[in-house]
């Protein structure tokens, strides 16, 4: 049986260029500090306090709707963030999502958020945007090694579940979606 799974990204045509789409991996980082370079254990969550990322849809307003990202956190990741934004009920800080030094999102946050749940959106969010920043968090959060051949990816390294692995090749279908809206 052939166990293959081909994907076909329009206007990529090199794997390599894929692999730069796809940022890198295990290298999530959600912080107070302007770069993933001076990011500390105290100001920023890693991929290990990051359950989940998935686009939603919900009220902003009273009137409106908006698509975002919810990223999950671990108990261990809401007592990160809740002590990064106490300062923020005071003035405004930012938050950076990096996935390796490429930037995922920027948040403002105006008050501390005390919850499992990080909750963001863009003033022309998506389906299809939100579905992309969430992919970025989740691949950036689970490390994967990839093999080429030819110009072909040909392995994704077991470093990672079988679940995950699927997950990424439904990711590289994903920007192939976001890339024909282009």
């Amino acid at each position: 049986t052939n166990d293959n799974i081909y994907i076909e990204i329009p206007k990529i045509r090199e794997a390599e260029d894929v692999l730069k789409a796809i940022a890198k991996t295990g290298e999530l980082c959600i912080t107070t500090a302007s770069s993933a370079a001076d990011a500390t254990a105290e100001n920023s969550i890693s991929g290990e306090e990051v359950v989940d990322a998935y686009a939603q849809f919900s009220q902003t307003s009273n009137t409106g709707y908006s698509w975002g990202v919810n990223v999950k956190l671990t108990d261990a990741g809401k007592s990160k963030l809740a002590t990064m934004t106490e300062d923020a009920a005071s003035s405004q800080i930012t938050l950076n999502i990096f996935v390796g030094e490429n930037t995922i999102s920027q948040i403002g946050i105006g008050g501390q958020v005390n919850t499992n749940d990080l909750y963001f959106y863009g003033t022309s969010s998506t389906q299809d945007a939100a579905n992309v920043t969430a992919l970025g968090i989740l691949m950036g959060k689970y490390y994967a090694d990839f093999d080429m051949v030819n110009n072909e990816i040909i392995e994704i390294a077991p470093l990672i579940s079988p679940a995950i692995q699927t997950l990424i090749y439904v990711a590289i279908g994903i920007i192939s979606l976001a890339l024909l809206a282009m």
